[in-house]
């Protein structure tokens, strides 16, 4: 009651440049709730897009299904020992707006570090 809203960030873009990895996720693998032999993650959480003046527009899985991360979205296609995780893996716009929440995120992280010490070893 009497809050009112002092200012607004300057920042909006949520997407950047991407990388392009050995395999880039779409937004085809969210909506179909695709699978991977190479999984190293799984999310069902939907492609959520904001658009300036337009708000946002979602893009779900099927009702009840999640889709895979393929280890080929966090792996350079240049180098065995460069990985990407989180927001920066390998994907088209739309299924980034999916894989950059917090808990994919973690879980890419994850995975990448367990990639890593696998590949020194």
């Amino acid at each position: 009651r009497g809050a009112a809203v002092a200012g607004t960030s300057s920042l909006q873009p949520r997407d950047g440049p991407r990388v392009a990895g050995r395999y880039r996720l779409t937004a085809e693998d969210v909506a179909a709730g695709r699978r991977f032999e190479d999984a190293i993650a799984r999310a069902a959480w939907p492609c959520e897009r904001w658009r300036p003046g337009r708000g946002p527009s979602y893009l779900y899985p099927p009702a009840g299904a999640c889709y895979d991360i393929p280890l080929r979205s966090l792996l350079s296609p240049r180098s065995d020992h460069v990985l990407f995780a989180g927001r920066s893996l390998s994907a088209d716009d739309e299924a980034a707006a999916s894989v950059r929440v917090m808990g994919i995120s973690a879980a890419t992280g994850e995975a990448a570090g367990r990639e890593a010490a696998r590949r020194s070893a």
